[in-house]
């Protein structure tokens, strides 16, 4: 019964063994980019450029300040969602408690736990494993 417990706090304490990667929304990403130090004192040489008759080129330079901040927050999605797509799907495997092999989930597996790896498996190749095989 203790056993159990233990057990039981364990699973509570490490939780399932999933990588999630959230992925923030456009709007945050793209607030992030434009308030970060450098580009907030690249907007600040603008509306000086502005207030100093020197509109055009500082128009030019907003819309360009404007599309790179576009730009890398689209990269960077784009890259969550790639890194989101490697993680492993959940699969069977056997693991020795309590002086016996028994078949879990790999999204199961805590630590200290003793797993057979069975020889000869590969995992399903992502896109970006096919890419970098290329």
């Amino acid at each position: 019964m203790i056993e159990s417990l233990v057990k039981k706090d364990e699973q509570e304490f490490y939780d399932n063994n999933i990588l999630m990667i959230p992925i923030r929304p456009f709007g945050s990403i793209f607030r992030d980019q434009v308030i970060d130090p450098f580009a907030f004192f690249q907007l600040f040489s603008v509306f000086l450029w502005m207030m100093d008759d020197n509109r055009v080129f500082s128009l030019i330079i907003l819309v360009m300040l404007v599309g790179s901040a576009y730009a890398i927050s689209v990269q960077r999605i784009k890259t969550l969602v790639g890194y989101r797509s490697m993680t492993l799907a959940p699969h069977q495997t056997h693991v020795f408690k309590e002086g016996q092999w028994i078949v879990k989930s790999s999204y199961e597996l805590l630590p200290g736990d003793i797993v057979a790896i069975q020889p000869g498996y590969q995992h399903k190749k992502s896109v970006f494993d096919m890419m970098s095989d290329a």
